[in-house]
């Protein structure tokens, strides 16, 4: 990255470089590619859009659904408080931070997570709860 004046404010803007090749690039992973439990997963944040879900529990590196998950929408006065637009899509390559959202409930394996942030249907930020028995 490189920094650039403009009237007076230094702003940072990104150094393009060349393409790499598709060998560089991670694979795409789609909407359809997901498991049932999680396709319903990223449906329910497409339907929140904005807001919090309270409590998820992870089994097997997977939410579960089976407990029920309870979130929170947060409503717009002047806002669109539609679903996010991709939940009438069929199939499409998700979007960076669901693939590393689901990498971390499978690095989890069995847990809950809480207070997952939802903004603009995408997974944010949560909390894990722990403990020590030391």
């Amino acid at each position: 990255m490189r920094t650039v004046e403009v009237a007076g404010r230094v702003s940072w803007k990104p150094v393009m470089h060349s393409h790499p090749s598709t060998t560089d690039r991670p694979a795409s992973i789609t909407k359809q590619s997901l498991s049932p439990n999680q396709r319903r997963f990223v449906a329910l944040l497409q339907e929140v859009r904005y807001g919090h879900v309270h409590r998820v529990a992870v089994r097997r590196g997977e939410p579960d659904f089976r407990d029920g998950i309870r979130y929170t929408r947060t409503v717009k006065v002047l806002g669109d408080n539609q679903p996010h637009p991709h939940g009438q899509i069929a199939d499409y390559v998700l979007r960076r931070e669901f693939v590393a959202f689901f990498q971390l409930l499978s690095a989890i394996g069995k847990g809950e997570i809480i207070n997952l942030d939802v903004r603009d249907g995408l997974p944010f930020d949560f909390q894990v709860e722990g403990s020590s028995s030391h």
